[in-house]
């Protein structure tokens, strides 16, 4: 073979950033993990009863309270292909059954909280109260993102590991869902 030296060093340079550029990838890259979707408390919620997803709110809420429940509903209805309905009156049969609550009902750090109160099978839940904290949720932002929250479990989503939609836990402004936790809620259903 004749090469330069310049030839040669430029080659040697070349596969050297190739390889150390492969490597990187394989070394660096974040493995894809999967979700416990759909498997329950305390990584996720339940999957829902069918695609067809009912609430309603547990009395008369001022629109401070009861906007962001919708909001809640219409952002799953409209990202997802379930298909939500409001209901103005509260039956065992009620997917997911809204409720302003207190710190002293749900402790004193906790925003937002489900409760699945029939499951069908090991998986699957019939109805669930999801309780939003009135003490701690001060404004249409933090009700909204909550909301949305606890609407996502009620459909079996799990906490987001990073801050780019409503399943990440604590104070965020997220008030939608994810590519993520969408495309497993279409697949499921």
């Amino acid at each position: 073979l004749n090469f330069t030296k310049g030839e040669f060093v430029n080659k040697q340079t070349t596969t050297a950033a190739i390889g150390l550029a492969i490597n990187s990838a394989i070394a660096f890259s974040s493995p894809s993990t999967a979700d416990d979707f759909g498997t329950g408390p305390t990584a996720a919620g339940w999957y829902a009863d069918s695609l067809t997803h009912n609430y309603c709110m547990n009395m008369s809420y001022v629109p401070s309270w009861s906007d962001p429940m919708n909001h809640a509903m219409t952002t799953l209805n409209t990202q997802t292909k379930m298909t939500t309905s409001y209901v103005s009156l509260c039956t065992s049969n009620t997917d997911a059954q809204f409720v302003v609550s207190t710190s002293s009902v749900m402790g004193s750090n906790t925003l937002g909280l489900i409760n699945a109160h029939q499951k069908l099978s090991a998986n699957v839940c019939n109805s669930a109260t999801l309780r939003l904290n009135g003490d701690l949720l001060t404004t249409a932002t933090q009700r909204t993102k909550t909301a949305c929250h606890e609407t996502g479990h009620s459909v079996g989503m799990i906490h987001a590991g990073t801050g780019d939609d409503c399943m990440i836990s604590g104070y965020y402004s997220f008030t939608s869902y994810n590519d993520h936790h969408v495309s497993h809620v279409d697949y499921s259903y």
